[in-house]
């Protein structure tokens, strides 16, 4: 009995660990993709000279508050 959940135990928290290191891995890759849009909403500030680059600056600015809400989140 002691063995058969100490077994459980030992595979939940595998299962535990195998989760936490995927959403490590998915903060990681948000982060990447939240820097991205940072370096690309920096450019589009240098290049703002039309309606259209505006437009696009708050597209990013709205993603990067999405992804920084979902990265907060992990």
């Amino acid at each position: 009995d002691i063995q058969e959940l100490l077994e459980q135990s030992e595979m939940k928290y595998q299962i535990l660990e195998k989760e936490v290191s995927d959403l490590k891995c998915d903060k990681l890759q948000l982060e990447a993709e939240r820097l991205t849009l940072c370096n690309q909403m920096d450019t589009s500030v240098e290049n703002a000279t039309s309606e259209m680059a505006l437009h696009k600056l708050h597209k990013s600015s709205v993603n990067i508050q999405i992804l920084t809400c979902k990265i907060s989140t992990l």
